[in-house]
């Protein structure tokens, strides 16, 4: 390698300093090969592992590198796909559209009319990609340089760059992940996701429609050089970008359940309407029911300020090891809430260098589990890190919505969409003959119970239980006899509380009838998952 490194920490006195800005780490990737380009927009979306202003910085690499000759993309365009690149387009432009490490794209025209665009792999890039992680000495010292400290291993790192970037040079895998969030996604008004030509795909081509629009990566270069008002110029609203990138990025992960993996600005682009164009597919991820689910408790406590809320909601997820002190996890995740909570309500979100008080927030709670030794799984990291990156573009576009304002509202429309989805007749049906035969045996059913009560011969048979579904049915019995004996104890109530009234006006009998039919609901509720 013919660049020198520079030399490591220096004791000076009380211990290591760092010694290369972010400027400097930033530049030194660019110069030591494409490669390692990926690896600092790798980084950039890892905030839980380097520090936030190497993060910064490294979002504003661009993989921009010279194109190969068009006659090598002929080539490997005719050997992928079978046939002459002039039966397949009708025009093709020899000039690439873009050029990056590990592809070029070039801007064509199909037989019907429309412009696609040609993604073709490099020649032998899988195994420069290879021969490039071995460098794991060369991984460890940016890290190294960027702040990373023992929070992780450098070989742990290498490890995860190595699937990122397999993935990105599998082109059949790109293309399965463009077909699934287009399908998923063509009643999204707020985003544009190109549609897939798989007939003009293979293994070393993709090809899809050509979006025209601006990438974020510029914008974001407007700001830093202090011109806002080219965005303005463009026809652009920077704060609807900001807010449509982070409705589309929360309704991939928690409404389409798939999700765009990589959002670098430099794969998202502004396009007419202040919609986002989505490109470049070779990193997607599916969120797991159950953690789709403990996410959807943690982020709804995050929105409603509910930190015992959060902090349980975060153990479900977190995966702890041995070594966990969960306890003093408690500590930090209370000493990370307390300066959230200071800082929230005061941040300027006016300026493109306000840091997002949600986004520092989410990096701060992921390096206390990292400090504690609780496991973060990679699915969770995957869309965690997707919040991350669209938290911090909002924020560096100068706009004043973040995760909590759009997550708000998010998800209150997502709860009223699950509450039609289950008045839909089609789902009632069901519900209404199993509450008819509950009214009709139920009674009965209830009053054996009491009896036995009052007479000491109700016992609870309890077995060790070796699977899963035996605990939980086990534990749906439990819940059905308690939500009963729960409303028999309601009922009674009622009837004692005639005529009492709450704050002047409020009946008691009112709070109690609300209370006896979630009870009810909840009976059937357990009276479903036992049939």
């Amino acid at each position: 390698m013919s660049e020198a490194l520079p030399a490591g920490p220096q004791a000076t006195g009380g211990g290591p300093r760092r010694v290369a800005s972010p400027r400097r780490v930033r530049e030194l990737l660019e110069r030591i090969g494409p490669t390692f380009i990926k690896v600092g927009q790798f980084l950039a979306l890892r905030p839980d592992l380097i520090a936030q202003e190497y993060c910064d910085e490294f979002l504003k690499l661009t993989d921009q590198v010279p194109g190969f000759p068009f006659a090598v993309a002929r080539r490997i365009i005719e050997e992928d796909l079978g046939r002459p690149v002039e039966e397949l387009f009708a025009t093709i432009n020899p000039q690439p559209l873009a050029a990056a490490s590990l592809a070029q794209v070039h801007l064509a025209r199909t037989h019907d009319g429309h412009e696609v665009a040609v993604k073709v792999q490099r020649e032998g890039i899988r195994e420069a990609v290879e021969r490039d992680l071995g460098r794991v000495r060369v991984l460890a010292r940016v890290l190294e340089m960027a702040g990373a400290g023992a929070l992780i291993s450098p070989r742990e790192v290498a490890a995860e760059l190595r699937r990122w970037l397999h993935d990105e040079v599998d082109f059949g895998r790109e293309l399965r992940n463009l077909e699934r969030l287009w399908e998923l996604s063509r009643q999204t008004p707020r985003a544009r996701i190109p549609r897939p030509y798989p007939e003009l795909s293979g293994s070393r081509v993709v090809t899809s429609e050509y979006l025209p629009g601006v990438p974020f990566s510029e914008l974001l270069r407007y700001l830093q050089t202090g011109r806002p008002e080219r965005i303005a110029a463009l026809g652009y609203d920077r704060e609807k970008l900001a807010e449509n990138l982070l409705d589309t990025v929360l309704a991939q992960i928690f409404r389409c359940q798939f999700f765009h993996a990589d959002t670098h600005p430099g794969n998202l682009l502004a396009m007419t309407g202040d919609r986002v164009g989505f490109v470049d597919f070779g990193l997607a991820d599916t969120l797991d029911p159950t953690f789709r689910q403990g996410m959807l408790r943690y982020l709804s406590a995050l929105y409603s300020d509910d930190l015992e809320g959060m902090f349980h909601g975060l153990t479900e997820l977190l995966v702890a090891t041995g070594d966990t002190d969960l306890e003093r996890f408690r500590a930090d995740f209370n000493e990370e809430s307390r300066f959230w909570i200071r800082e929230r309500y005061g941040a300027d979100r006016g300026t493109p260098e306000a840091h997002s008080p949600v986004a520092s927030y989410m990096v701060g709670v992921l390096r206390a589990a990292r400090r504690n030794s609780l496991r973060v799984p990679a699915a969770v990291l995957s869309m965690y890190r997707a919040l991350l990156t669209a938290e911090t573009l909002a924020s560096r576009l100068g706009g004043r919505v973040d995760l909590g304002s759009v997550g708000q509202r998010f998800f209150g429309e997502l709860q009223l969409r699950r509450l039609f989805e289950t008045a839909d007749p089609r789902n009632l049906q069901p519900l209404a003959i199993q509450l008819l035969d509950l009214f009709q045996e139920g009674p009965g059913q209830v009053q054996r119970l009491l009896k036995d009560l009052a007479e000491g011969r109700f016992a609870l048979r309890v077995r060790a239980v070796e699977s899963e579904e035996d605990r939980r049915q086990a534990n749906n019995r439990a819940g059905l006899i308690a939500a009963s004996a729960l409303s028999v104890g309601t009922a009674f109530l009622i009837g004692a509380s005639e005529g009492v009234t709450l704050f002047g006006s409020f009946k008691l009998s009112w709070l109690l009838w609300g209370v006896l039919a979630a009870t009810w609901v909840w009976v059937v509720v357990f009276w479903r998952r036992l049939s």
